[in-house]
């Protein structure tokens, strides 16, 4: 019987209520289905609770277990290296983040092929949402096969960094169909009735759903749902977020807008946050809103949109970073404002931002057009772009790639 590959997950824990938990989740589970990978994962936001063991088949080990001021691992990504004998080093994370470590991996891997030990292959997954630093993203030039989200970032890899002799390959994002899909008309109500205390069928109801963070700038959504409001009062904005999280208080926003919360504005129960809530319940909220909304600076790929894209939910977002790919070049899949500004806000360069205006024309005219043909024929686009690059199909991608990059010759990078 042919041995298994060893191969070591350093993400996200795949099962944190995060992107990348997400995407390591589906991408892992496809590995280990094909019987031939014994998977490691040195797992970030993990804190050693115990988890299902069936649904999970891997040893998951939280990456601050030897320091915790070292939250992502670094310190035990170098000694679980070292004593064990991986095939494969699989990385999920910002160029930023990783960069710092692949002195240690270069330092490593000559170690290794010094003695004659096995000599791991590393496979590098990375998000593209503003441009690349090519001194901050080393791991890109290091890894055996540097793998990002769209063709845009890419094109933003290669620009920034054209004397790759190893181009970076494109997989997207997936979604499962089967957990975001849209709902029945009697269920879409009585959510709309319980959760959101909405007895007007004809309220329409925003949703944003995103970490309340610099990137994803949800004050804006906010500045732009009171512009809105001024137009259509029977509204409401529902923010699946924390009011206050990386310094920025919505709820001061909301004052200072004049919004009242709860009732223009709602929030989620904060626990529901700190633990995530089940896949069906987050389907139910997409379902039963008119419209997706989302001012943020720039995507890696943008979870939150597909779902809404795969749930039915018309999806109103900025003309930046990988946005257009998913809502198409022609704007064909969305409600698509254009970004004629530019803000700084994290060092990661200037970000193409919508204007107030452009943001309002753009919730208008999807509130116009709701419940008619030419909307219906925007989401059925969406849709069915959704379930062509469906979880299932994207991960058929990734163990053909794993398999490519684990049979090659070592030590590629030495």
């Amino acid at each position: 019987m042919e041995r298994k590959l060893k191969v070591l997950a350093w993400s996200d824990c795949v099962f944190a209520p995060t992107g990348f938990g997400t995407v390591s989740r589906h991408v892992l589970a496809a590995l280990h289905a094909t019987g031939k990978y014994q998977i490691d994962q040195l797992a970030i936001n993990y804190h050693g609770d115990f988890f299902d063991t069936t649904q999970y088949p891997y040893q998951i080990s939280p990456a601050k277990l030897l320091d915790r001021s070292d939250p992502f691992g670094k310190v035990q990504l170098i000694r679980s290296l070292q004593r064990g004998d991986y095939d494969l080093l699989w990385i999920l994370n910002d160029p930023h983040i990783v960069s710092a470590v692949v002195p240690e991996l270069e330092k490593l891997k000559k170690e290794k092929a010094a003695r004659h030990a096995p000599v791991f292959r590393v496979i590098y997954y990375y998000p593209v949402d503003c441009t690349i630093t090519p001194q901050a993203s080393q791991m890109i030039p290091f890894a055996d096969a540097a793998v990002t989200y769209t063709h845009w970032a890419r094109e933003q890899t290669l620009k920034r960094m054209p004397d790759l002799s190893r181009p970076p390959h494109v997989i997207y994002h997936g979604t499962d169909p089967r957990n975001f899909h849209p709902l029945d008309a009697a269920t879409r109500s009585t959510v709309r009735t319980n959760y959101f205390r909405l007895a007007n069928p004809d309220t329409f109801l925003l949703i944003n759903v995103n970490r309340n963070m610099a990137r994803k700038d949800i004050p804006r959504t906010l500045l732009a749902y009171a512009e809105f409001r001024k137009h259509v009062p029977n509204s409401m904005l529902y923010l699946h977020t924390a009011m206050r999280d990386d310094d920025i208080e919505l709820l001061q926003c909301c004052r200072w807008l004049g919004l009242r919360v709860p009732g223009d504005v709602l929030f989620p129960l904060a626990s529901s946050l700190s633990e995530g809530i089940p896949i069906c319940e987050l389907n139910k909220l997409y379902n039963a809103a008119d419209a997706f909304l989302t001012t943020t600076l720039g995507e890696g790929w943008g979870l939150t949109i597909t779902e809404a894209m795969a749930a039915g939910v018309p999806v109103i977002a900025p003309d930046n970073s990988s946005i257009p790919e998913i809502l198409g070049n022609d704007h064909d899949r969305g409600y698509v404002y254009p970004c004629k500004e530019l803000t700084w806000v994290d060092n990661a360069g200037y970000r193409p931002v919508g204007s107030l205006e452009d943001i309002l024309n753009k919730i208008t005219e999807c509130y116009m057009q709701r419940n008619t043909s030419p909307q219906r024929e925007i989401t059925s686009r969406a849709m069915h772009f959704v379930k062509d690059h469906s979880w299932e199909k994207i991960c058929v991608q990734w163990v053909e790639l794993v398999d490519q990059v684990s049979h090659e010759t070592p030590a590629k990078a030495l």
